[in-house]
Parts: structure tokens; sequence; C-alpha cells
């Protein structure tokens, strides 16, 4: 009694979550009913809805779309109701007895769908005879609450100095203690997947520990400076190493540090915007479990998805890992290797793959980067942007442009239709090749940006992303010289001109309206101090008496009253010496 009226407590106080990937947690009254919903939109098409109960996993409700049937079990005659259109499963006069796990399995033409559900049943109230109790659950509640805010704040403290370490599989790896040895008295070395003591030193006296029955045999070492560096790293040792210093008596508090040290098997580059699977590298059967996990570069690992070989089924825990992978993940039946699909660069990190077998257990890590797929042209140049994918007749394929994603360009079937955007700057400039790659012509600073494929092909939806960058003018220019960097264009009173060096820096401008000329000299620290003049007509730019340190990217924009603008950008290079300079 006194445990299920605790249970019941922590869950009104939120000490238990309501709902998280893993399962739904429900409480509910001693005699009253309730009904578990796995929240699907549509059940149509179904082959087998399968509900079961407890830690053995029986079954307790099924249908296969013609017909609901019920075990024969004491515990729930004419007790349970299921519904063949949602899924949901009623249970009424619920009883102590039904306090449990209960799990359906979800089978149709779509990946198969497994949802947890633990039910917590309490009395229907509680008697004058139980209120000791409750004061007695209270503070025990209130001892937790302590403990918990002390472990915390010692988590903390542990935590104030943290460090990651990416480190490849097979190389040495040292972590450095970056302290003045004089004024330590013992530094100690812990590996936190083992909680165990790896190496110390104490009174001047060096010593490493092996844990775990070999884990670090012969691969530590501990220099004068309290450093740890670990031989030929296995991934085994991915984990957090912990580093306690204890100082001189006349300072009380001990110093932590915390190593995060990610050791990967393969290194993985995909493109943002492509699929990428996560390969097993083996053959699923009843003896094995695959689970993977995630973990970025500051975070602790989450598992992400697993599959269990003897019963099939799958679960993905799209909410983890602050919800990046949510309807992105797949994982296959037959060898349980992972997909994600649409990557981002929030998906770039460490992922573990675990396969747990009655032999024993394996770990790989793999490290994914996410590039972005830049493409590069000359100014008045064409560029095609490619999909690199076969084209079906029922496909559909949308191609967007910008931050807002403007539609310019769709096949539909047969259809070929191609878009232009509010200020017509695509005006017969677009063309959708028979592959579905969109192909853009006479290109100019305005049509740089950001560019998005979608494409659904038999009843799946995959993307592609681009970026457009026009090439710098390459402007090589002596030492000494002047040189002028044109606009090719006669400004007008409304326009607005700014020049920058590099993404940062604006060292020049027009303002708009006013045709107001200014300079900024005093731009890194100086640089370009009495140096800068624009050309009140054109807006050109001239810098004089050109120097090593001027070398770098200028970046031109102009901003019309129209709502259009214009982009030029120009590499210069100092190069030898002026022939005026040298007499």
């Amino acid at each position: 009694m006194t445990f299920r009226i605790f249970l019941s407590f922590l869950i009104m106080c939120g000490v238990f979550g309501t709902e998280d990937d893993e399962g739904k947690t429900l409480s509910v009254k001693e005699g009253d009913s309730v009904t578990l919903n796995p929240d699907l939109n549509e059940t149509q098409g179904f082959n087998l809805i399968q509900w079961r109960f407890g830690g053995e996993g029986s079954t307790i409700a099924r249908t296969d779309g013609n017909e609901i049937s019920y075990a024969n079990d004491e515990r729930f005659r004419d007790r349970l109701q299921l519904n063949d259109q949602t899924g949901s499963l009623t249970i009424t006069n619920m009883k102590n007895t039904d306090s449990g796990l209960y799990r359906v399995t979800i089978s149709s033409s779509k990946p198969m769908i497994n949802k947890r559900f633990i039910v917590t049943v309490s009395g229907s109230g509680v008697s004058p005879g139980a209120v000791a109790e409750i004061f007695v659950v209270f503070l025990l509640v209130m001892v937790i609450v302590v403990f918990y805010y002390r472990r915390k704040t010692s988590e903390l403290k542990k935590r104030r100095d943290e460090k990651t370490v990416i480190v490849k599989k097979g190389d040495d790896v040292t972590l450095h203690t970056d302290v003045d040895m004089e004024e330590m008295c013992q530094i100690l070395w812990t590996f936190e997947a083992l909680d165990a003591r790896i190496a110390e030193i104490r009174d001047g006296t060096r010593e490493t520990f092996d844990a775990a029955g070999g884990t670090f045999r012969d691969r530590l070492m501990l220099d004068e400076t309290g450093s740890l560096t670990i031989r030929n790293i296995e991934t085994r040792h991915h984990g957090a190493y912990i580093l306690q210093i204890n100082r001189s008596r006349r300072r009380r508090w001990p110093l932590y540090k915390r190593f995060n040290v990610f050791v990967n098997d393969r290194t993985i580059s995909v493109m943002e915007g492509d699929d990428l699977t996560l390969n097993s590298g083996t053959e699923l059967n009843k003896d094995k479990q695959i689970k993977w996990l995630f973990g970025g570069i500051s975070s602790m690992e989450a598992p992400i998805a697993e599959i269990n070989g003897e019963t099939g089924e799958i679960f993905t825990y799209e909410g983890k890992a602050g919800g990046r992978f949510r309807n992105r993940l797949k994982l296959d039946p037959l060898t349980g290797s992972l997909t994600i699909r649409n990557t981002g660069p929030e998906h770039f990190g460490f992922y573990e793959r675990q396969i747990k077998k009655c032999g024993g257990s394996s770990h790989t890590i793999f490290m994914v980067s996410i590039s972005e797929r830049t493409i590069s042209v000359e100014e008045e140049k064409n560029v095609t942007l490619e999909i690199d994918s076969e084209i079906q007749t029922d496909d559909q394929i949308l191609w967007m442009f910008g931050a807002e994603e403007t539609l310019i360009a769709q096949i539909k079937g047969e259809n070929r239709e191609t878009h232009d955007v509010a200020d017509e700057r695509f005006r017969d400039r677009l063309k959708l090749e028979e592959s579905g790659s969109l192909t853009i012509s006479n290109i100019t600073a305005e049509h740089t940006g950001a560019y998005k494929a979608q494409i659904i092909s038999r009843g799946t939806t995959s993307y592609k992303k681009f970026k457009v960058a026009m090439l710098a003018e390459y402007v090589p220019v002596r030492k000494g010289d002047d040189v002028t960097l044109h606009t090719d264009s006669k400004i007008q009173r409304s326009d607005q001109i700014r020049w920058m060096f590099g993404d940062k820096n604006l060292i020049a401008e027009i303002k708009e309206g006013t045709g107001e000329m200014a300079t900024y000299n005093d731009v890194l620290e100086g640089r370009f101090r009495g140096r800068l003049k624009l050309d009140e007509q054109t807006g050109s730019l001239t810098i004089t008496n050109f120097r090593t340190d001027h070398t770098g990217l200028y970046k031109m924009k102009i901003n019309r009253s129209a709502g259009k603008s214009k982009n030029r950008s120009f590499d210069v290079f100092a190069r030898g010496e002026s022939l005026h300079s040298v007499y």
C-alpha cells in the first residue's frame, strides 16, 4: 500500500514523466476504466494489431482486420474492448493486478509500429489510516529531493571545466592537465564508464592502474605534469575521463576537469539534404539485438533506434536528442542498418552501433559530418543542379529557392512547369532537364543562394539542397600600386552601395536617399586609414598604396529602390613590388 501511494504521488508531482518515446505513463484509480490509445492518424491497410501485457508479453487482444479475438485470461475476462479502427484498447473496472506494461504492435504495408504504455492502478481513495503512510512518503520524497539536488550540484562542480577530444581508433591521445604541479598534492584520473581509478600521482609517485579485466592494459602513460596518454586507443575507451586535482591544504576544494573522448571507427561525410545509411555489418537473427545511439560534440549519448532479432520489434525514439530525428529514421528489418533521411547540420556528430548477442557484444562508432553542397559559378554562365536520380512516370519534383523556399519549377508526371518569383529575376532563365535536374542560364549575383529539390517517388520523400555562390573576380595588384574595384554601373540617388572587406567589415558606403559617401578608416585597427576613395558617379572603390594586409575578399552590394540588388565579389591579391616603389 505504501509503495502504491508513493508511486502515485511521484506521478502527480511530475517526478516521473508522463510521456516519452519509450512509453506513455498512465495513472488510474481502482474501479475506473482506461483507454490505451496509440494515437495513429490512420490504421487502414493494417495486417495485424496485437496487444500484449506484462514482462512475459502475453497476448491479450488482437485483430487481423477481419476478426477481433481476446485471450482466455481470467484477469481480463469481459473487461477488454479493442477498437479495430483506431487500434486503441479499453480496459474496464481496473484492478491492482492490472498495473504493468502494455505493448501494441501494428503491422501494415508501412514499417511496423510499436508503442508501450505503463499503467499504475491506485486505490479508489485514501483511508484515514493511510494518512500516516502519506506523511512518511512525504518525508521520503523530501529526502529524495535533497539528495537529487546535492547530486546535481556535485555533477555541476565536476563539469565546471569540460573539454571534447576527438580521436581516430588506433591513434594515441593525450589529456592535458594544464596546471601548475607545484600547487598540487594529488592527481587522480577516473574512467567514468567503469567508475574506475586508472591513474594517480600521490606524494610525487606516479602510478597507472588496469580496469575491468584489461581495458587499459599496457596503454596508459602518466607524465610529470599529470597529463594522461592513452596509446592505441579503441572504441571501448570512448567515454568521459574525470581529472580530480587535490590542491595544497590552504585551498580546500578540489579542482575537476572532464574530458569527453570520442573514438570513431569510421568517418562518413554526406551532403546536406541527402539520405545516409549506417550499415550494421551483419544480418539480423533471433540471437541478436541492435541498438543505435547518437551523441553530439557536447551532449551525452541518447538512444535513437533499436531492433530485437527474436521478436522483430522495432523502436525509433525520434523525440530523443532534441527531436532532431523526428520523421527521419528508418531501420532495416533484415539487417538493423539505420537510415537517416534528409540529413541536415543538426545530424553532425557520433553514432554508436551496439550489437548484443549470446556470445557477447560489440560497439562501433561512426563520425558523421554534414557538408554543404556548394556550387560556384562565374557570372553570366549556366549552372545545372543535378539530383542524381532516375525519374519514374508518377514521380513529383518541386524546386524551391531562397530561405522562404519559393516554388520556381515542378515536375508532376508528364507536366513540367517553371515559375518566376515576384521580382522576375528568373524570367526566361530556368529549364527542367529530362533527369529532373534544374538549369539556370546567364546567372548573376541575384540568382545566388539556397536551392532545394523535393523528390516524391513511390510514396517516399527525399531532398537535395544546394548553395549557389558567385566566383569572385581575381584581381592581382602590385604592392604600392592603386587598385580600383568597379561596380560596372551608374548609380542613382536612391541607390545604396556597401563595400565589405571579408564578411563582417564595412569599409565604405553610399547611403540610400542622400547620396552621402562615407569611408571607415578605423576598421581593423586602421588598416585602410587614408587609402579608400569612392567614385560618386559609379560607386567604384579605389584602394591606394596597396599593401600585403589588404589582400582578401571584397564584396559589393547595390540595393535599388525597385527592390532589385546587384552583388559582386573581388579576390584581390598583392604580388611583388610596384616598379615606381623601387626608385
